[in-house]
């Protein structure tokens, strides 16, 4: 499956905010790598922008469109480049894409944190998505904070 990337090379994508009851922010970290960062990712070919909002919830979270509500959606693309020295190469070419365009998401958890299933994998991914072919990146999340519910209040 292929990303919507635009003539300027900037790949499109979504970025999910996800606060629970408590207004507290999810933050993921991706295994053997030092940063933290909300769910997000690529849009593919023909996806709606909701849709792929909707599967990279469910492909970093384990959460379900039932498990939560739209609060906000950005009206505007935010754009970035990115730095030179992280651009991939494509047969020793010029980079294929030089930066991102992102829609934000602001979504609320309705129901427990337990929800939020860090272990989710491919198999009930696509059970979960009727079969679409998804695949999940081999990733290892964890909450951000200090309490128990490992979420970090603002």
């Amino acid at each position: 499956m292929t990303d919507v990337i635009d003539q300027q090379g900037y790949r499109a994508n979504v970025g999910i905010v996800l606060i629970n009851n408590r207004q507290e922010l999810f933050f993921a970290k991706r295994k053997h790598q030092r940063g933290w960062q909300f769910p997000q990712g690529g849009i593919r070919i023909g996806e709606s922008l909701t849709s792929a909002m909707y599967r990279e919830l469910l492909e970093e979270t384990g959460l379900t469109k039932d498990h939560v509500e739209v609060i906000y959606q950005s009206k505007e693309w935010y754009q970035y480049k990115i730095p030179k020295n992280f651009l991939k190469k494509l047969n020793n070419a010029s980079p294929q894409v030089v930066g991102q365009k992102q829609k934000w998401f602001l979504v609320k958890l309705n129901g427990s944190d337990e929800l939020v299933d860090l272990t989710c994998d491919s198999k009930k991914i696509k059970n979960l998505m009727s079969g679409n072919g998804l695949i999940l990146q081999s990733q290892q999340k964890k909450w951000f904070g200090s309490n128990k519910t490992s979420m970090k209040r603002f």
